[in-house]
């Protein structure tokens, strides 16, 4: 008797277990500039408001994937580099993708790029994040480079970070692309894939 209760048990554990949901990943998206910084402009495109107008579809996307989101603004608002730095931390997430767009003076420049720092109190986990985005773009058939460099807000976090520039408004297909509903639908789908996984 004390046989089938101790298998039973364990039966129960292990259901239980089982049905245990996976704990949610919370990612702080860090929308670039805003207010009276409107970060690269290129023709119809300021970088503020590109970046702003993927907030809604990034919520929607999340649906069915264990991923809070918590951004470091919604609206068009200037908020200093210092106190996104201090929010980001207060929120303590598992990680940070902070999110840009690009330009050049030389138009043929295009491609997305992401920036990790090797400052960053978890450099190496910002690098194994980088690769993720890079395998999950690529599964969307967009291309993207993985770079260092040491600013602001990726060396000062203490949590893995990456710095993503979209692609460049000044190339027409780039423009193109991000400024497009399908390729903002794709963006979006791989770096929510990448930070899942």
């Amino acid at each position: 008797m004390k046989t089938l209760f101790g298998i039973f048990s364990s039966l129960l554990i292990l259901a239980c277990l089982a049905f245990t949901p996976s704990p949610t990943k919370t990612v702080v998206i860090d929308l670039g500039h805003g207010g009276k910084d409107p970060g690269s402009q290129y023709q119809d495109l300021n970088e503020k408001d590109l970046v702003l107008s993927l907030v809604d579809k990034l919520k929607a996307s999340t649906k069915g994937k264990d991923i809070k989101l918590i951004f470091t603004r919604t609206s068009d608002e200037f908020i200093s580099l210092n106190d996104r730095l201090s929010f980001i931390k207060e929120a303590n997430p598992d990680l940070v993708i902070s999110l840009h767009v690009n330009h050049s003076a030389n138009t043929e420049d295009q491609g997305l790029e992401i920036f990790t720092a090797t400052a960053n109190a978890a450099a190496k986990k910002s690098e194994i994040l980088a690769q993720s985005l890079i395998k999950s773009f690529k599964e969307q058939a967009i291309e993207a480079e993985i770079k260092n460099s040491e600013l602001f807000l990726l060396k000062n976090l203490d949590c893995p970070a990456a710095l993503i520039e979209l692609g460049y408004m000044s190339n027409s297909k780039d423009h193109a692309f991000i400024s497009s509903d399908e390729g903002q639908n794709k963006i979006i789908e791989a770096i929510l894939n990448g930070v899942a996984n």
